[in-house]
């Protein structure tokens, strides 16, 4: 893989705690979600618009260069925990851990990390998760603060492989994730209101149970939120019911039935298989030792 050439002045990323909304392209139309905004129809299908936009039609994301590497799968598995601790840690909200993951899997589907670099994939969960936060965050933690672990990775590195993000993304970090549809599907789907609170927290939690699953994950956000939120609320659907829920949507057209089928059911093999929550940090990104700015992003 190319290795870019960096120099001082063409570093934006700093330490400051400040947001990257500014630096957002005007035609980026990275419209915040509101409470008021979950659950109007014309809202999400603004949300729905943008992601088919931005996912370049209605096919799954491709991560196949992460599902075809064994090494890739599990650092790509060991990056979301770091993500979702560290979060927890800093007392991100989800929605920053969410986005974290989104840019490292969008990130990973456009560039391959030869060697099994196990060290390279640490220090993009680091990038994605800062970028991540000077996005959804008021206040972020300066770089330094940032719990390495098993490598000691120089602010400046860091800096440096932000840049490479931005980049690789060319610049749009205003992705949609599953957590933007999560109230209105539950708000469609439910027709208990007693059901939704218990039903919120379950859907998160097969959300999060399945994160790592990057045949999962490779289905458009709303997929996903959609499938997960009736999984939450009957375990026991076949393809004619689940069809009169999704035609029943205002916003249905834009959910093709085959891809919610197809993640349900692997939604709910994963659960019969008790699939591990993401409750701690594998070690197995590699062993301690330090790096110079000169050993990588060689990737």
């Amino acid at each position: 893989m190319e290795n870019p050439t960096f120099t001082a002045s063409s570093l934006l990323c700093t330490e400051s705690e400040s947001s990257l909304n500014d630096e957002l392209e005007e035609g980026d139309d990275c419209t915040l979600i509101t409470a008021e905004d979950e659950d109007d129809d014309g809202y999400i299908q603004i949300l729905l618009d943008r992601e088919i936009a931005m996912n370049g039609g209605l096919q799954k994301f491709d991560l196949s260069q992460v599902i075809n590497e064994n090494w890739a799968q599990k650092a790509r598995s060991d990056a979301i925990d770091y993500i979702l601790e560290t979060g927890g840690l800093f007392g991100f909200r989800m929605q920053t851990s969410f986005l974290s993951i989104s840019y490292l899997d969008r990130f990973l589907s456009r560039k391959s990390i030869d060697g099994e670099k196990y060290w390279a994939i640490k220090l993009l969960a680091i990038a994605c998760l800062s970028l991540a936060a000077k996005m959804e965050e008021f206040r972020v933690p300066a770089l330094s603060q940032y719990p390495m672990e098993d490598f000691t990775f120089k602010s400046s590195l860091i800096q440096r492989m932000e840049l490479l993000v931005l980049n690789t993304l060319d610049w749009k970090l205003g992705l949609i994730t599953p957590l933007a549809f999560t109230h209105y599907f539950l708000s469609k789907f439910s027709t208990v209101s007693e059901r939704k609170s218990a039903a919120v927290s379950r859907t998160m939690e097969i959300i999060l149970s399945v994160i790592r699953d990057a045949n999962l994950m490779s289905h458009r956000p709303s997929v996903v939120a959609a499938a997960a939120t009736l999984l939450a609320l009957d375990g026991g659907l076949i393809k004619e019911s689940m069809e009169l829920k999704i035609n029943a949507l205002p916003s249905g057209g834009c959910l093709k039935l085959d891809d919610v089928l197809s993640c349900y059911n692997q939604m709910r093999e994963v659960e019969k298989n008790e699939f591990p929550k993401p409750c701690t940090v594998a070690s197995s990104l590699g062993s301690k030792r330090k790096r110079t700015d000169d050993d990588v992003l060689g990737l």
